[in-house]
């Protein structure tokens, strides 16, 4: 099962009398080597996928890194992500690397901050709706897990907003929820 970094709640149940012992959160080689695995794990920089519209590469922090901004604020100005093959109909993560330090005008003394959203659309299927929360820097990115089931062999995901901007995007990871078949011990 792919986790994200961070905290991640799980459930663990048994059948009605039967008791639960011995869980651990330790990741063993194979675990580790299937989040590296590329017919699991799908990664790239977001200037290196599709752009529409204004969506376009600038360069941030210093001239060092590069990002993928103005995805949003009309329904053409979009990232996509192609689906690898192998990537078929199932249940996935989405993460991407997101920055939004985006603030409405100060009243007072204290600033109005803004989350902005993305629609994550396959091709051919349903539309997922997410927000960013403010991150404090247009350089900072952080982590945003997005789960979705996705339905079609390979419909291409579309990432915007057709009425206002979205985060600005480094990065992206789309993960097999399940890679291989639970073991139960």
């Amino acid at each position: 099962m792919y986790l994200p970094q961070g905290l991640n709640e799980l459930n663990v149940t048994a059948p009605n009398g039967a008791t639960v012992n011995g869980i651990t959160t330790l990741r063993g080689a194979s675990q580790k080597a299937s989040d590296t695995d590329a017919a699991n794990v799908y990664r790239s920089e977001a200037e290196a996928l599709p752009l529409a519209g204004t969506a376009r590469v600038q360069t941030v922090a210093s001239g060092t890194v590069r990002d993928v901004g103005y995805i949003g604020n009309g329904a053409g100005n979009t990232l996509s992500i192609p689906r690898p093959s192998g990537f078929g109909a199932g249940d996935y993560q989405l993460v991407l690397g997101a920055a939004n330090a985006d603030k409405s005008t100060s009243i007072n003394y204290n600033p109005q901050l803004i989350s902005r959203f993305l629609n994550i659309t396959e091709t051919g299927a349903a539309t997922t709706r997410t927000v960013f929360r403010h991150n404090y820097a247009w350089n900072s990115y952080w982590d945003k897990t997005v789960p979705l089931s996705l339905t079609t062999a390979g419909g291409t995901l579309v990432l915007g907003n057709p009425t206002a901007y979205g985060p600005d995007i480094d990065t992206v990871t789309l993960a097999k929820l399940v890679a291989g078949t639970p073991t139960i011990q």
